[in-house]
C-alpha cells in the first residue's frame, strides 16, 4: 500500500491528526534533522498499525514534510479503519 503523509515536527506528542486533501497528517515530537523525525514517524506508524518497522519504507520525501511511504504486511482497509477511529 502507498500512503501520502504530511509530517508536522516538533509537536508536543506523536499523533495522527487526520486527512487533508490526499495526505494523512501526523504530528511528530522529533526535530526534523538527521532523519530523527523520519525514525520517530516509522516507529509511531509501526505501533499504530501493528506492523514491523521493516515493512515501512519512505519512497520519497526523506527531507520534506510531504512523504510517500510504502507499507507492506497490512491491508488498506485495515489502515483506513485504524486512522478513522
Amino acid at each position: 500500500m502507498i500512503l501520502f503523509i504530511k509530517v508536522i515536527p516538533n509537536a508536543p506528542k506523536n499523533e495522527y491528526v487526520g486527512i487533508r486533501g490526499d495526505e494523512h497528517v501526523f504530528k511528530i515530537q522529533a526535530q526534523p534533522e538527521k532523519g530523527k523525525a523520519n525514525a520517530v514517524l516509522i516507529d509511531f506508524l509501526s505501533e499504530l498499525l501493528n506492523i514491523s518497522k521493516s515493512n515501512i519504507s519512505i519512497i520519497s520525501g526523506q527531507t520534506s514534510q510531504h512523504k510517500k511511504l510504502k507499507l507492506d504486511g497490512v491491508a488498506e482497509s485495515t489502515v483506513l479503519e485504524i486512522f478513522n477511529r
